[in-house]
């Protein structure tokens, strides 16, 4: 963690330019909740896969962090549910949307993958 501590520690220091730089060029407020989640998901991401997902810098949210916020609404569908891992993509409306995020997610992960076997 220590040798992992200058990396974190530049990120926050990214993050602070950046809304330092968002509040000089707009009247605005600077929407901290989005800021801190991305700073969370670069630190993790970072962490897990010794890879810099670089969204703090960008300013431009990983297409990952949209499958995290699928798959976080339909968590709970699936443990009352279980017959939802494969069927939710065929579950209309905008339940069935946050399954078919989290399906085309697991199906870029593995392209071979089948739910309905």
């Amino acid at each position: 963690m220590r040798d992992f501590e200058p990396k974190v520690a530049s990120k926050i220091y990214t993050v602070l330019d950046q809304w330092a730089k968002i509040a000089s060029t707009s009247d605005s407020a600077v929407d901290i909740f989005r800021w801190t989640h991305m700073l969370g998901f670069d630190t993790v991401y970072h962490l897990m896969f010794d890879v810099d997902p670089g969204t703090v810098k960008t300013g431009v949210e990983s297409e990952v962090m949209q499958y995290m916020r699928a798959w976080k609404l339909i968590y709970i569908y699936k443990e009352f549910v279980p017959l939802l891992e494969n069927w939710g993509i065929y579950v209309p409306g905008y339940i069935g949307s946050y399954f078919r995020k989290v399906h085309a997610w697991k199906k870029a992960w593995n392209p071979n993958l089948r739910l309905l076997d």
